[in-house]
């Protein structure tokens, strides 16, 4: 399909009210190079499943996820994706996520993924994710660029100092 006509039909499938089921549908092919099936246009389907707000599409979204053949490129899409359509229920897959791919070597230049996972879990906060966060940003596990992101996102924003209090000058 010519990049132009994959643009159109993308931003369709943004706009659609309607079937979602059969975006989640798609979410359950999975590329196979023996029997040359490509991988589903991850970023032509994912949008419309969140404009739909389709819960449905979270187990497919988790198996994207976790498919080596995903492209790095769509890892952070489909991380938003279970973030926004998840709620609770998506903090067990997005810590596991983390914990399994934050050494990876393929997201070593671009983290943008693993940070969006981050700051998914932070949001939910619980313990254990927070320490797993914690304990990434204080080790030798994960890049530079990774734990550079994890240490400001940890750290509490700082309090505003107090307005100097104006003295009064007596008569």
């Amino acid at each position: 399909t010519p990049s132009g006509l994959r643009g159109r039909i993308a931003m369709r499938l943004r706009e659609r009210t309607s079937g979602s089921e059969h975006l989640v549908a798609a979410l359950a092919q999975h590329q196979d190079f023996l029997e040359e099936r490509p991988a589903p246009p991850l970023r032509a389907i994912v949008p419309g499943l969140i404009t739909q707000h389709d819960t449905r599409a979270v187990p497919g979204l988790v198996d994207q996820l976790f498919d080596p053949n995903t492209p790095v490129s769509d890892l952070g899409l489909v991380v938003s994706a279970i973030d926004v359509l998840s709620g609770d229920k998506g903090r067990e897959p997005l810590r596991r996520f983390f914990s399994m791919y934050r050494s990876d070597s393929a997201l070593t230049s671009d983290p943008s993924a693993l940070v969006l996972a981050a700051r998914a879990l932070i949001a939910r906060n619980d313990a254990p994710s927070r320490a797993l966060l914690e304990s990434t940003r204080d080790s030798a596990e994960g890049s530079p660029a990774l734990r550079e992101q994890l240490a400001s996102l940890l750290t509490p924003p700082a309090a505003a100092e107090p307005e100097p209090v104006a003295e009064v000058a007596t008569a």
